[in-house]
């Protein structure tokens, strides 16, 4: 999805009607925050009927209210929404005014109100909307919603004339991200094994031989996974292998013991002792820490409670795990003394919701609240020794689940991109999907990750040469099958059909062994009548289901001829033919390859350069032809062929977004993290560190231009391993 040009929020935020503003701030405010905004009461209410407005309250949060406004006295309107709540019998410790006007003093207001009412405000105006309404999906999506009507008028004729977009400033992290996955040195094999490593130690803890207290695989797994649900995806396809890695390893560096008779696992005994001492050292660190936290709660408050002491003191440790989850990379940065540590109002906000979360709170909440935020700036501004050991673990801790593709700005900027994508689907990867149809859903990656490009937004194209081979492969794998394998498999002797170099013949074999009802006129007949394939009248059947199937967009040979020269097909054919014999086969790859440039150029792709690289290629794994069309490479100044690998690690195995952010809740700031990060080496890091050195100073064009550059490689980079679960690609 396009960034929203800023000059055009500006204009609609002048425009807008209350009730669309309304509409804008229930799907932007419930993006940002991450909870869910209902009207107040609804429509049986008393309490809600009495305000002309509608209020809102936090699905999730109790106490917590939500006001809209596009006039300009802000005062009354605060004033009379808190007077009226607190007439009609509202707990309130938190409201939030948003207003599509732009106010001055903001913090000596909120400081005001907040005081006079016992209530935290947090007012949020336009300069606070233009500064994040790029900040994902979501946010944008609310604009084109409800606000981008506004400024249709500046597209009439006569009407005054806007830049096309402004272009939002690029997070080191994603340049920083991109720049590691171009690395092929392996690392990323390795962190993944120490992470599953670690969590393998981790939920062995508390196994005794002597007790007969043991675990099986099963067992392990089990706990890591509902302890730790956003891993499965990560590590549930080596957790085996790291097993089997960790009882074979030499007896001096052997961290588990294997009890074959019962087969299940335990830690070794010297490994017991040495995580019971680090686990008291660990616990250790967080209690001291916790009691620094309360001490200058204490300090700062004479008078308050036990209770209060308590819970200010585990939301400050909750509202730095927010920020570790928001500003993780400026967090990391600055604890390890490269630049100056910034605040973000992300951070404030949390603060102010997890205040709300405590009913029990005996102190004023401003008082309360200024307590935790002078914590907060003594513990990162005026560290001890303590809060800088247990800073540089969540450093540490970031940066291993950085690397793995956890950071939920990296993952809003995969998913993103995807949205911009027009991908010319090639016939392996169609064929392919028509493999898995009898496959579990979980494991049909295919067509998973097809539906995943849809869904995000992207563009999945079905060109006219492409699809003739699929019909043709269709076809004569049936061909194969009657002449060839139907003898074997009514003789029950589906081995000899699972060893055929036809991918829906093997496909048919694995499904036909789980379910003995399945015959191959009713594989065919997924895809098209088993009689039109044989008679070859099932041409457009079959293009119409994976038309309608995909939800692909058709392009006939004809269209496709607008994209290229006819001299220049001719003369990549006959230099693709040196590979392929079947010259309609070589014409057909240098017609792809071809029309990915011109449709490129007829997009101006290479004049609008966005931060997500090129929007169309080719999505085919057959790089065979790469090494016949170097020089049509070289003389484009660009790739045309995007490996499947690329959205299978970025879309389709990554977390999503909320699953990230869900991780980050599960282990930071717990004790679970600090363990994790023994496991793993300190060199990651420095690492990070020094490619964040090289961004110092970076002008902002420049950065525009390497993420754009670094895009383009990652997704067209045939020579990087991808680990998959227990298999290298």
């Amino acid at each position: 999805m396009e960034n929203v040009d800023k000059s055009l929020l500006e204009i609609a935020l002048e425009k807008t009607s209350g009730d669309d503003f309304e509409k804008f701030i229930n799907d932007f405010g419930s993006s940002i925050f991450g909870y869910t905004f209902i009207p107040l009461g609804g429509h049986k209410d008393g309490g809600a009927d009495a305000f002309l407005d509608t209020i809102y309250e936090i699905k999730e949060k109790q106490s917590v209210f939500i006001q809209t406004s596009i006039q300009q006295d802000y005062k009354t309107k605060i004033s009379n929404t808190i007077k009226r709540l607190k007439e009609f019998g509202r707990a309130i410790k938190l409201l939030y005014y948003f207003t599509s006007r732009e106010i001055y003093n903001i913090d000596v207001i909120e400081d005001e109100f907040s005081e006079k009412f016992n209530v935290i405000i947090k007012i949020r105006d336009k300069k606070w909307i233009l500064s994040i309404i790029n900040n994902n999906q979501s946010t944008k999506s609310a604009f084109y919603s409800y606000l981008e009507k506004y400024t249709f008028f500046l597209k009439k004729i006569g009407s005054t004339s806007i830049a096309s977009n402004i272009n939002a400033q690029i997070p080191d992290e994603i340049i920083l991200f991109l720049s590691k996955e171009l690395d092929n040195t392996g690392n990323d094999e390795k962190i993944l094994f120490k992470i599953c490593d670690g969590l393998i130690l981790w939920s062995l803890e508390g196994t005794d031989p002597d007790k007969n207290i043991l675990m099986a695989e099963e067992e392990i797994k089990r706990k890591i996974f509902l302890c730790i649900p956003q891993t499965e995806k990560i590590i549930k396809g080596i957790v085996h292998m790291r097993l089997e890695s960790l009882r074979k390893a030499p007896k001096k560096d052997r961290q588990i013991r294997y009890h074959a008779n019962q087969k299940k696992y335990c830690l070794t005994y010297e490994i017991r002792k040495k995580i019971y001492e680090e686990n008291v050292h660990d616990e250790k660190l967080l209690i001291d820490v916790k009691n620094m936290f309360k001490q200058r709660i204490r300090n700062h408050c004479k008078n308050i409670s036990e209770n209060d002491t308590e819970i200010g003191a585990e939301i400050c440790l909750k509202t730095i795990q927010k920020m570790f989850e928001e500003e993780g990379y400026k967090l990391t940065i600055a604890i390890n003394n490269i630049s100056e540590l910034e605040s973000t109002r992300i951070a404030s906000d949390t603060l102010d919701l997890n205040i709300c979360e405590h009913s029990d709170i005996e102190l004023d909440t401003y008082i309360f609240k200024n307590a935790l935020i002078e914590n907060l700036r003594l513990s990162f501004y005026e560290s001890t020794q303590l809060e800088r050991d247990l800073f540089r673990r969540y450093s540490i801790l970031y940066t291993l689940l950085f690397t793995i593709n956890t950071d939920p700005r990296v993952l809003e900027y995969f998913q993103n991109m995807t949205t911009e994508l027009n991908l010319y689907i090639g016939s392996d990867i169609l064929i392919r999907a028509l493999s898995e149809r009898y496959l579990a859903q979980e494991n049909q990656t295919t067509r998973n990750t097809l539906k995943i490009i849809i869904e995000a937004g992207g563009k999945l194209i079905l060109s006219e040469p492409v699809y003739k081979e699929v019909y043709f492969h269709l076809r004569n794998t049936n061909y194969e099958y009657v002449n060839h394998f139907q003898i074997f498999d009514e003789a029950n002797e589906l081995y000899i059909l699972e060893n055929s170099d036809r991918i829906l013949i093997r496909a048919y074999a694995y499904n036909r062994k789980k379910d003995h009802k399945l015959t191959w006129k009713k594989f065919i007949e997924s895809f098209c009548s088993f009689e039109g394939l044989i008679q070859d009248r099932a041409f457009e059947e079959v293009k119409l289901y994976l038309i309608s199937q995909f939800k692909l967009i058709y392009e006939t040979e004809d269209y496709l001829k607008g994209y290229y020269d006819e001299e220049e097909l001719n003369k990549l054919k006959n230099q693709l033919l040196e590979w392929k014999k079947n010259e309609e086969l070589a014409k057909n790859d240098a017609m792809m390859a071809l029309s990915i440039y011109g449709k490129r150029d007829r997009n101006n792709e290479y004049t609008k350069i966005k931060e997500f690289g090129y929007s169309t290629w080719w999505f085919t794994g057959e790089s065979y032809i790469l090494k016949f069309t170097t020089a049509l490479i070289k003389k484009k100044h660009s790739r045309y062929m995007m490996r499947p690998e690329f959205i299978l690690k970025y879309m389709t195995f990554a977390p999503n977004y909320n699953e990230a952010r869900k991780l980050y809740n599960n282990v930071f700031p717990s004790i679970m993290g600090i363990k994790l990060v023994r496991r793993v080496d300190k060199e990651i890091i420095d690492d990070l560190l020094k490619e964040a050195e090289k961004l110092k100073g970076m002008e902002e064009g420049r950065k525009f231009a390497k993420i754009h550059e670094l895009s383009n490689k990652l997704k067209s980079d045939f020579r990087k391993k991808y680990f998959f679960n227990n298999s290298i690609r």
